[in-house]
């Protein structure tokens, strides 16, 4: 008889919790049918070459040119001593560059240097010390 009721009680909250979640049509509860939404398509184009942003441009700026052609930066190389040390070049306008691929003969604390250089925007450091660069070109003064 116990197992009656226990059953029976369990029927009955099975329909109490199931009956909610059924919905008729026309019912007042019942949410409104989803729209059909037809595909819609898309022609993709290219637009023209002149039109494409350049993503890496040389960090250079216009009063820090050499000539007008060419876009090197002059700067002095300086030992940073955080985060273990790094290799710095801080420009003759006082920006600074953390280049991620600098030989070792330019590791030479004072050493002015005549570079080019593309800004790495895809990329972050530890450093937390300038713009994080590639060098191009690099010579002495």
């Amino acid at each position: 008889m116990k197992l009656m009721s226990i059953l029976l009680c369990l029927f009955l909250l099975s329909v109490l919790f199931a009956l909610p979640g059924c919905c008729f049509k026309g019912g007042e509860d019942c949410p409104p049918e989803p729209e059909v939404y037809e595909p819609v398509t898309y022609e993709q184009t290219t637009p023209p070459q002149e039109a494409m942003p350049q993503l890496r441009a040389p960090v250079a700026s216009a009063d820090e040119q050499t000539s007008a052609d060419e876009q090197y930066l002059l700067g002095t190389m300086k030992y940073i001593p955080i985060e273990g040390g790094f290799w710095g070049i801080v420009t003759d306008t006082g920006k600074k560059y953390d280049p991620v691929n600098l030989s070792e003969e330019y590791q030479k604390e004072g050493l002015q240097v005549k570079f080019r250089a593309e800004e790495l925007k895809d990329r972050v450091s530890f450093h937390m010390w300038g713009t994080l660069v590639r060098i191009l070109e690099i010579s002495n003064r």
